[in-house]
C-alpha cells in the first residue's frame, strides 16, 4: 500500500504545470532522465565464435521483447489513472498491440498529417492540449505494459532495456516504481534496470505522450504518427563489461595501407575491478574469417590515467586509451565496392573472457574541399536520395524485410546515396548500407518548419538540440556508410546549432557537416556560415546554384533537396546530372524523395491507399506526402527509371562502326562488366553479342568495334550497347543492366502504301460517308470530326476525333497555375467549311475552324482510302503570345472491348518530352489497364512518347493500327475529365469505352518544386502558341499472336 500511495504522489506531481512543476512530457529542459549515455549499437556475447557472426540472435544475453503487449488508450493525460502503471492493476480489460507499432495505424486515434503546421495548439515551449476532444486539441497518451520474464543465469549482470524509437515522449515503470523519462522520437532510450528487476517475472510499464516539448523540434513533412514504433528488446552485460567504442580508419596517403584505430568506454565501479583486465582488439576478414592483426590494451592504464597524483594536459581534444592495428592494404569500403571486415573485442580477466563484442568496418577515407567530396582519393558525386521510414500498412514501423527491399531498389536504379530525412532512420538500415554499398548523410532529429531558427536561439531547447546531434553521433559513429552528419532540416541556424556542430566536429572530424539552414540573406543574396563543412540549398534554380559556386568559397556545395517528385513529375533530371559533372565542388545532391508517404484505409471493406486528410484532420497538407520516386507499396514509378539512366556510372557514343564506352564509375573499372552489343530491327531483337568489358579504369574511355555489320532496312535499326553485371552481387544478378544507350543507326525511306479497293461515298444531310471495302468512315457536316469508323460491322469510335488541348493537371500543374491557361481547356471550335472530293482510290475531306475569341484556326484534312485507312493531316494556326497550351493533339473514345495494345515507341512505362531518357525505344505488348500510371492522387498520366504505330485490337485480334512520326499516345479507362476531378486513384470510374490521345505535343511535367512557378517545365518543354502541323493514319487491322506475347 506504501508504493502505491508513493508512486500515485509521483504521478500527480509530475502533472502539475503552473506555480509548480512542469511535466516532463512538457518540459524542454526534460529530455532525458535515467537514460544511459548514448552508444553504438552492438551487442554483448559470452564468447568469441559467436561474437564474430555479428549476429544478436547467437547471443544468450539477448531478448526481445516485440511483440504483443497490453494496451490501454487515453485521448488526454489528466485522463489516465495513475494506478495503471502498478503491477497489481488488473489489465484484464486492456486491449492488445503489437509492439513496434503506431497505435494510429492499430486502430487507436488517427493519424494525421502537415507538413509544416503543428497538428496541436502551439505555445511554445507548451503542449496546452490536455482536455480537448478533437484529434488537434488532445494529446493522446498510450498505456503498455508487459510481463517479462529475468532468467537465472542474468542474476549477476547488469541488465539494460532497449527502446529503438518512441514517439513523442515516454516514461518507464518497472514493478510500479518509475525508472526514467525520455523525449525524442527517432533514437534509442536506454535505461539500466537491474535494481528494479528480479529473478522470474516482471512487470514493464510505459507511458508514451503523442504530444511533447520535444514536439516542437520534431516538425518534419510526414505522418504524425504515435507509440513505441521501433524494437524493445534486453540485453545483459557482465558487471564489468566494453559499453561502448569507437572505430576510426585511416589511409596513408596513397590510400593503400591503412591503421585500425580504436577507442574503448569501459564500465565499471571501482578501480580493483579491472586491475587484472585487459581488451584485446582482433580484425577478421569478413569473407573468409582468417585473422588480419590484433592488438590489446591493459586497463591498469585506466586506474593509472585517473590515480591521485596524475597529471594532464588541460588543453587540446585528448583520447587517453586507444588500441591500434597497422593493416596491409586492406580492401577498402565504397558505395560501389563495400568490402567490410569484422572487428572482435574480448574483455578479458586473466585468462578468462568476461564480454565479447563485435562489429563491422570498412576502411575509407572521407575527404572535402575545392576539388569536391572525395571517397579514399577519387571524386564522387552524390546521386541521392531523401528517405523517410515509411510503410503504408504500418507506419512509421518498417520491417527489415521492407528496409532490405528500399536498398535493393536504390542499388539496382543507379542510386549511390540516402539522406535520412529527417532524423536517424532505424540502425538496421545503416547496417544494409555498410553491406550493400550507399553514402549516408545522416541526419539529426530536427525540425520546426513554421518556428525557423526561432528555437535555435532559446536556452531552454539548447540541451535538447545538442543530445540529438551527440545521439546520432554516438549511435552511427561506426557506420563505414556514415560519410556526413546533419544537424537537421529546415529549422534555421543559431547558437544552438552552433553548439552542435562544434560538438560534432571536435567528437568526428573525419565527416563533413552539414546543416540546411545554415546560410542567411543580405542583399537578396544568401550566405553561408562557417560552421559547416559542405554548403547546401533546396530547390534553388539551377543559374543560382552556379553562382554559388562562382564565389571564392572553397567548401563544396550540394542539393539537400531537388527534383520535387510529387506525382508525375521529375522532369529534366538529366541537366542536374550535367552540372554536378561540370563543377567539381558541386556535389550532387538528394532528390525529393525515395517513397510516397501513402497509407492503406479500409473503405468499405476494401484496403484503398489515401493521403493527408482521409481521416477527418482539420489541419492538413493533403497530398503533399506523396512525393516518392516509388510507391508506398515499392511498386516503381516511371520517375525512377528515368533516375537510373541519368545517373547511370557510363556513357556510351557510337561513330563509324565504333562504340566508345566513358567509365564514370569511381573506385569500378569496366572489366567487371559484361558488354551487350544488340542490333533491333522495328524494336525486335535480330543480333546479340556479349563480350567482357576492356580494364578501363573510372575517367577514362574504350573503344570497342562493332562484331557484326548493319544491315539495310525499310524500318528503324537501333544498336543498343548495354552495360551488365557480370557477376551476382549483394544486390544484383548476372545480367543486370546498369547503363545503356541507343542509337538509330539506320535511314529508314518510310513507303506509302497504295489502296487495293476503291472508296465510294455518299453525301447527306447529316454526315459524308465514306464506304471502303470492310465497313464505313462518316465525317458529321455538323461539326467537321469524324464521328464513326465501322469495321465488320463494328463501330471503333465511340466519340468522334476532335482537336485537344487540355490534360489533366499535375501536381506541378496545379502549383505553377494551369488554370490561368484554361482558355485552352474553354476554347470552341467552330465549323466554317466543309467539302469532300474523290482522289484515285479514295475520298478526301477538308474542313477549316475557328476557334473562339478569335485565337486562331485549324484545317483538317482527311484522306480516306477504300481499304480503311483514314490519314489524318491537321494544321494549327494558334495567335502568337497566348498561354502555353497543355498539349496540342485529337481526342476520341474507342470501344472498350478493343483491350489489347502493342506498340512501336518509347516504354513499357509512359513518357514525356522532360522525362523519357529512361525508356527505350522499343516493341510493347501490353493491356489498357496498364497504360496508366496509378498516383494515388489522379492526374495526368500514361502518355507513350516517339510512338511510330500502335496496334489496339479486342481479344479476337480485331482492331486499329495508328500509325504517325514520333507521336505522343495515351490511352485509358477513364477520361480527362475524370483524372481532374477525382479526388483518389480508388475512386476513378472504369468506363466501358476508352479515351484514346493522338497527340503532336504535350508539354514536360516539370518539378522543380511543387508550390511555385518554378514547378513548371522548363520553357524548352512547354508548347508556345504558334504554326503546328502534324498527320497520322488509323487503318483497320486483325492481329495474328505471336507466341510468347
Amino acid at each position: 500500500m506504501l508504493r502505491k500511495l508513493t508512486v500515485i504522489l509521483i504521478l500527480c506531481i509530475a502533472t502539475i504545470q503552473g506555480k509548480g512543476q512542469v511535466a516532463h512530457w512538457n518540459n524542454p529542459q526534460s529530455y532525458a532522465i535515467n537514460k544511459l549515455k548514448p552508444s553504438a549499437t552492438f551487442h554483448s556475447f559470452a564468447d568469441k565464435e559467436s561474437a564474430k557472426t555479428v549476429d544478436r540472435d547467437r547471443s544468450s544475453w539477448y531478448r526481445s521483447l516485440n511483440g504483443h503487449w497490453k494496451f490501454k488508450w487515453h485521448q488526454n493525460p489528466s485522463d489516465v489513472d495513475p494506478d495503471d502503471v502498478l503491477p497489481e492493476t488488473s489489465s484484464v480489460e486492456w486491449k492488445s498491440i503489437e509492439v513496434p507499432s503506431n497505435w494510429e495505424m492499430q486502430g487507436f486515434g488517427n493519424p494525421i498529417y502537415t507538413n509544416w503546421e503543428f497538428p496541436f495548439e502551439p505555445v511554445v515551449p507548451s503542449v496546452i492540449n490536455d482536455g480537448g476532444n478533437t484529434m488537434h486539441t488532445s494529446n493522446p497518451v498510450g498505456l503498455y505494459r508487459k510481463t517479462i520474464s529475468i532468467p537465472a543465469e542474468w542474476s549477476d549482470k547488469r541488465i539494460i532495456i532497449h527502446f529503438g524509437g518512441v514517439s513523442s515522449a515516454m516514461e518507464l515503470y518497472v514493478n510500479g516504481k518509475s525508472v526514467g523519462f525520455s523525449q525524442d522520437s527517432r533514437l534509442p532510450a536506454e535505461f539500466d534496470i537491474s535494481s528494479y528487476v528480479d529473478r522470474g517475472d516482471n512487470e514493464i510499464a510505459v507511458k508514451v505522450y503523442r504530444w511533447s516539448a520535444g514536439s516542437y523540434i520534431e516538425n518534419q513533412d510526414h505522418w504524425r504518427l504515435s507509440g513505441i514504433h521501433r524494437e524493445v528488446y534486453l540485453v545483459a552485460h557482465p558487471e564489468v563489461h566494453v559499453d561502448d567504442f569507437f572505430i576510426k580508419t585511416e589511409l596513408d596517403e596513397k590510400y593503400r595501407d591503412a591503421s585500425l584505430i580504436i577507442e574503448p568506454s569501459i564500465f565499471y565501479s571501482h578501480p580493483e575491478q579491472i586491475k587484472n583486465y585487459r581488451i584485446v582488439a582482433e580484425l577478421y576478414d569478413f569473407q573468409d574469417g582468417s585473422l588480419m592483426g590484433t592488438d590489446d590494451m591493459d586497463l591498469k592504464e585506466i586506474n593509472k590515467f585517473y590515480e591521485r597524483g596524475s597529471s594532464h594536459r588541460t588543453n587540446g581534444n585528448m583520447v587517453p586509451f586507444v588500441i591500434e592495428i597497422d593493416v596491409d592494404n586492406p580492401l577498402k569500403w565504397t558505395a560501389e565496392k563495400p568490402h567490410l571486415y569484422t572487428v572482435v573485442l574480448s574483455l578479458m580477466d586473466g585468462e578468462n573472457v568476461v564480454q565479447v563484442v563485435s562489429s563491422k568496418v570498412g576502411f575509407r577515407k572521407v575527404e572535402w574541399g575545392a576539388d569536391g567530396l572525395k571517397i579514399n582519393g577519387q571524386e564522387v558525386i552524390l546521386f541521392g536520395v531523401n528517405r523517410h521510414d515509411h510503410d503504408p500498412e504500418t507506419g512509421k514501423t518498417v520491417s527489415r524485410k521492407r528496409m532490405l527491399e528500399d536498398v535493393m531498389l536504390m542499388k539496382q536504379n543507379n542510386i549511390n546515396a540516402v539522406r535520412t530525412s529527417h532524423y536517424p532512420n532505424d540502425p538496421f538500415f545503416y547496417d544494409l548500407c555498410d553491406q550493400h554499398g550507399l553514402y549516408v548523410l545522416d541526419e539529426a532529429n530536427l525540425e520546426t518548419h513554421k518556428l525557423g531558427g526561432s528555437i535555435s536561439v532559446r536556452p531552454d531547447y539548447s540541451g535538447a538540440m545538442l543530445d540529438r546531434a551527440v545521439g546520432m553521433v554516438e549511435r552511427d559513429k561506426n557506420h563505414p556508410s556514415v560519410i556526413g552528419w546533419s544537424l537537421g532540416n529546415e529549422a534555421g541556424s543559431g547558437p544552438n546549432h552552433e553548439a552542435m556542430g562544434a560538438w560534432v566536429k571536435s567528437r568526428d572530424p573525419h565527416r563533413f557537416l552539414h546543416n540546411e539552414g545554415a546560410f542567411y540573406y543580405k542583399g537578396g543574396k544568401s550566405y553561408d556560415y562557417d560552421y559547416v563543412d559542405v554548403r547546401s540549398r533546396m530547390y534553388y534554380k539551377l543559374e543560382d546554384m552556379e553562382e554559388l559556386l562562382s564565389r571564392d568559397d572553397d567548401r563544396p556545395l550540394m542539393y539537400c533537396e531537388y527534383a520535387h517528385s510529387m506525382g508525375n513529375s521529375t522532369g529534366h533530371l538529366y541537366k542536374f546530372e550535367e552540372a554536378f559533372r561540370a563543377h567539381p565542388r558541386f556535389i550532387g545532391g538528394f532528390i525529393w524523395d525515395w517513397v510516397d508517404q501513402g497509407i492503406y484505409k479500409n473503405v468499405n471493406g476494401e484496403e484503398v491507399m489515401v493521403y493527408g486528410g482521409a481521416f477527418g484532420e482539420e489541419y492538413t497538407d493533403g497530398n503533399f506526402c506523396l512525393n516518392g520516386l516509388i510507391f508506398a507499396d515499392r511498386q516503381i514509378q516511371p520517375s525512377l527509371k528515368e533516375c537510373k539512366k541519368v545517373f547511370q556510372p557510363a556513357s556510351m557514343e557510337y561513330l563509324d562502326g565504333v562504340v566508345k564506352i566513358t567509365n564514370l564509375h569511381t573506385h569500378t573499372y569496366l572489366n567487371e562488366f559484361l558488354v551487350r552489343l544488340a542490333l533491333k530491327e522495328n524494336g525486335k531483337l535480330i543480333t546479340n553479342h556479349k563480350v567482357i568489358g576492356p580494364r578501363t579504369k573510372p575517367g577514362s574511355m574504350a573503344s570497342i568495334p562493332l562484331p557484326f555489320k548493319i544491315p539495310e532496312s525499310e524500318n528503324d535499326v537501333i544498336l543498343e550497347v548495354s552495360l551488365m553485371v557480370s557477376k551476382t552481387l549483394s544486390w544484383a544478378d548476372v545480367g543486370h543492366e546498369v547503363a545503356w544507350e541507343q542509337f538509330l543507326v539506320n535511314d529508314p525511306e518510310v513507303k506509302q502504301s497504295k489502296a487495293n479497293n476503291q472508296a465510294t461515298v455518299q453525301e447527306g444531310t447529316d454526315e459524308i460517308i465514306v464506304n471502303w471495302s470492310g465497313g464505313t468512315v462518316a465525317v458529321s457536316k455538323f461539326n467537321g470530326w469524324i464521328s464513326s469508323y465501322i469495321f465488320n460491322d463494328k463501330e471503333i469510335l465511340k466519340e468522334p476525333i476532335k482537336p485537344n488541348f487540355w490534360r489533366a493537371p499535375n501536381d506541378n500543374d496545379r502549383a505553377w497555375g494551369i488554370h490561368k491557361h484554361r482558355i485552352w481547356k474553354d476554347v470552341e471550335i467552330e465549323l466554317k467549311q466543309i467539302q469532300q472530293k474523290k482522289s484515285g482510290k479514295g475520298v478526301v475531306v477538308n474542313t477549316i475552324h475557328e476557334l473562339s475569341e478569335g485565337i486562331g484556326s485549324i484545317e483538317a484534312v482527311y484522306h480516306i482510302d477504300g481499304d480503311g485507312k483514314v490519314l489524318i493531316d491537321v494544321t494549327y494556326t494558334l495567335n502568337e503570345g497566348l498561354p502555353e497550351l497543355p498539349k496540342i493533339g485529337m481526342r476520341s473514345s474507342i470501344s472498350g472491348d478493343m483491350v489489347e495494345v502493342k506498340y512501336y515507341g518509347r516504354g513499357p512505362d509512359e513518357t514525356y518530352i522532360d522525362r523519357k531518357m529512361g525508356m527505350k525505344l522499343g516493341q510493347y505488348r501490353t493491356s489498357v489497364p496498364y497504360m496508366s500510371t496509378p498516383y494515388v492522387r489522379p492526374q495526368e498520366n500514361g502518355n507513350r512518347s516517339d510512338v511510330k504505330w500502335m496496334e489496339i485490337f479486342d481479344e479476337s485480334g480485331r482492331g486499329v493500327i495508328i500509325e504517325g512520326d514520333e507521336l505522343n499516345i495515351s490511352l485509358r479507362d477513364c477520361t480527362t475529365e475524370d483524372l481532374e476531378f477525382t479526388k483518389y486513384d480508388y475512386l476513378l470510374p472504369k468506363r466501358d469505352t476508352f479515351e484514346l490521345n493522338i497527340d503532336y505535343k504535350i508539354m514536360g511535367v516539370g518539378g522543380d518544386d511543387t508550390w511555385t512557378i518554378n514547378s513548371r517545365p522548363h520553357q524548352e518543354h512547354m508548347v508556345p502558341s504558334g504554326l503546328y502541323q502534324y498527320s497520322f493514319s488509323i487503318k483497320p487491322f486483325h492481329a495474328m499472336v505471336e507466341e510468347g506475347e
